[in-house]
């Protein structure tokens, strides 16, 4: 019969045993992933490509229309939405506004008495192509900075241009 000293001394050897087996378990798994680590670092790394960033004026690929080259300026400078009206209020080309139709007249209204946009991160100013008074609505998280007005004319000067 085993006694209580010889049972317990039993247990430890096996618990023993088991953690030894895991420790070595261990140890070959982490040998194991060193050599792939190590194998990773000798393979030729893959060359980095950097697009430059289109010039001002540009986009960076030719949309096929309209609407796509004012949803590329969109993602280019961060707007929620964009919307260029006439300053009647009659909405040209838009992305990303839920009602450009209301944004066109009301925002072309506003303009036209000379308040500024009430809402935060709106900012619209009056734009000239070809002779007829153009009315741009750019909305983003925060109201786009007065510098990047100036870039955003002169991409969608040239969006017009190019696709009209």
């Amino acid at each position: 019969m085993i006694t209580g000293e010889s049972y317990l001394l039993l247990v430890l050897i096996i618990i023993t045993a088991v953690c030894l087996f895991l420790c070595i378990l261990n140890a070959l798994f982490i040998l194991e992933l060193r050599k792939r680590f190590q194998g990773l670092e000798k393979m030729p790394r893959a060359p980095v490509v950097v697009k430059p960033e289109p010039a001002h004026g540009q986009i960076s690929e030719q949309p096929p229309d309209l609407g796509s080259a004012i949803r590329l300026m969109a993602g280019k400078y961060h707007l929620d939405s964009l919307v260029i009206g006439t300053a009647d209020g009659l909405v040209v080309s838009s992305y990303g506004s839920r009602n450009p139709e209301y944004e066109a007249a009301y925002y072309s209204n506003l303009l036209q008495e000379g308040t500024p946009a009430p809402d935060p991160g709106v900012r619209v100013f009056p734009f000239r192509f070809r002779d007829a008074p153009l009315v741009v609505i750019a909305r983003a998280g925060t109201t786009p900075p007065e510098d990047v007005v100036h870039i955003l004319e002169a991409d969608i000067r040239t969006v017009l241009e190019t696709q009209m």
